[in-house]
């Protein structure tokens, strides 16, 4: 099981070619990581179309929910419940290929665990249009299959 999660997230982890990979700078911080990664996915779910189904749909339920529980802890300066909400995200993002969100999640994640809310903050615009755009590309994918 370690072995499988951490093979998984090395394929993730790799930047690979694709036709949705642009550079996104903003700021300090600059995410060129691909916003979706078919590969990864395919890793994740060995190619069984009715699993990526699953796995993307409940991507979607999850991700809505821990993104507003993210906010929510921010708003209320719980940064150690803000840390575990964009965990979860950027975990969830790496099984279904959003290695963008994983990224700016990953990036999120490390400023929570110094404590620089404010620092957090200036990035939660990007966070939230990063998993809308993959939201976008997954349901597309998910149209195609």
């Amino acid at each position: 099981k370690g072995f499988f999660f951490f093979f998984v997230f090395f394929l993730c982890s790799r930047k690979q070619k694709s036709c949705y990979l642009d550079s996104f700078t903003t700021m300090t911080q600059e995410f060129t990581a691909e916003r979706f990664s078919l590969e990864a996915l395919q890793a994740t779910t060995f190619g069984d179309v009715d699993f990526e189904r699953e796995l993307i749909q409940t991507y979607f339920e999850s991700t809505l929910e821990k993104g507003q529980l993210f906010s929510t802890c921010l708003n209320k300066g719980d940064i150690v419940n803000a840390k575990i909400h964009v965990h979860g995200i950027k975990s969830a993002s790496l099984y279904v290929g959003a290695m963008r969100v994983a990224d700016v999640a990953l990036f999120l994640e490390d400023l929570c665990a110094s404590k620089q809310t404010d620092k957090v903050k200036q990035y939660l615009n990007l966070f939230f249009e990063e998993i809308n755009e993959v939201t976008i590309i997954l349901k597309q994918y998910l149209e195609e299959i």
